[in-house]
C-alpha cells in the first residue's frame, strides 16, 4: 500500500478494491498522527482527510495499525456536504472496508471508541468492513465492558473476530457487555452498517 497517498491533502475518498494490492498497511498508516499530540515543531496535528477508505478484496497481510483511528473516517470535527437523492444537501457516511484480505493480529479495539465517538458528535453514519474468509483477526479477550452505544454499534456492525482456539469466527459481541445490553437484546430493525466485519 503506497504511503504516499496517505499525503495527499486534498484526498476524501481513496477506494482501491480487487487492485491486487499486497503487503500490509503499516508504512501507510505510519503517515497519521494522533491530533491530540503536539508536533515536535510545536504545531498540532490534524486528522487525515480520507473519509471513504476502501481497500477490500485484495492481498494485503498485517495487523489492522491502530494509526487507521487517524483517518478523517473518524474526525467526529468535521461534516461532510454530499448532494443528496433529491437534489438537497446530505451528510456523506463515512467507511472504512478492509474486508476480503488476509489481516491478522488482534482485532483493532480501538473501533469500540473510534465508532460511537465520531457518530455520536457528527450525526453521520460509519461503516465499518472486517469480514472475510482469510482475515484472522483474533477475538480479544472475553468481558470488554464498553458504553451502551458503544454495544448497540457493535450489534448494527456484527462485527466477527477469529476465535484462534475453535479455527472459527465469532461475533464480537459475545466478547463484550455494557450495563444494560446482552446478546439476547440485539435490536435487528436497525442492523444496516457494515458486513459482519
Amino acid at each position: 500500500m503506497p504511503s504516499s497517498l496517505a499525503s495527499l491533502p486534498r484526498l476524501g475518498v481513496l477506494r482501491l478494491a480487487n487492485n491486487k494490492l499486497s503487503g500490509d498497511l503499516n508504512s501507510f498508516a505510519a503517515q497519521f498522527t494522533n491530533p491530540t499530540t503536539p508536533a515536535a515543531d510545536g504545531s498540532t496535528h490534524k486528522f487525515n482527510n480520507i473519509f471513504d477508505f476502501n481497500i477490500s478484496a485484495n492481498h494485503l497481510t498485517g495487523p489492522v495499525p491502530g494509526n487507521l483511528a487517524w483517518l478523517g473516517v473518524f474526525n467526529p470535527n468535521i461534516t461532510i456536504i454530499v448532494p443528496g437523492a433529491h437534489g438537497g444537501p446530505s451528510i456523506a457516511p463515512r467507511a472504512l472496508d478492509l474486508s476480503g484480505n488476509m489481516l491478522e493480529g488482534d482485532w483493532p479495539v480501538w473501533l469500540l471508541d473510534a465508532v460511537p465517538s465520531t457518530t455520536s458528535v457528527c450525526q453521520c453514519s460509519v461503516s465499518i468492513a472486517l469480514g472475510g474468509p482469510n482475515m484472522r483477526l483474533t477475538c480479544p479477550p472475553a468481558d470488554i465492558t464498553v458504553s451502551d452505544y458503544a454495544w448497540q454499534l457493535a450489534a448494527q456492525q456484527r462485527y466477527t473476530c477469529w476465535n484462534a482456539k475453535e479455527s472459527r469466527p465469532n461475533q464480537l459481541l459475545d466478547q463484550l457487555s455494557s450495563a444494560a445490553n446482552s446478546n439476547d437484546k440485539i435490536d435487528t430493525t436497525s442492523m444496516a452498517r457494515g458486513d459482519g466485519g
